[in-house]
């Protein structure tokens, strides 16, 4: 969560100060950051809260963490790009998806965490 934000908070003024990019580009590239930032916050919130939602809002940014680079690392990296921007966001999207691989690692092993406390121990056997 806070590395999405680090990262997708400083997208929106690069974007918006892209004097390349006419007013559909600066939107377009606007939703993705809404996106992002909103979850991240939703799971800030949440866990903030110590709710019990933490868990989903959590694992839905870090799938649509993973998702979002699938899609778009190729298209930067097949588009003509310098050198160095495709690096630097081969490197962001590596950080991002391992960040998020790891967090659903976590949350599935705290999942089976609950869910064996929760089960009731089994009986004893009856000795006749």
């Amino acid at each position: 969560m806070v590395w999405t934000l680090l990262t997708w908070t400083t997208r929106l003024p690069l974007a918006w100060g892209d004097a390349d990019l006419d007013l559909p580009g600066k939107l377009e590239a606007t939703v993705p950051v809404v996106v992002f930032v909103g979850v991240a916050a939703a799971t800030a919130v949440a866990g903030w809260r110590r709710s019990t939602m933490v868990g989903r809002v959590g694992a839905a940014l870090a799938g649509w963490s993973i998702a979002y680079w699938a899609v778009r690392l190729p298209l930067i990296l097949g588009h003509d790009h310098p050198g160095a921007f495709k690096a630097v966001h081969a490197g962001l999207a590596a950080v991002a998806v391992g960040l998020s691989t790891a967090t659903l690692v976590a949350l599935n092993r705290a999942a089976r965490r609950t869910v064996s406390r929760a089960r009731p121990a089994p009986e004893p056997a009856a000795r006749g």
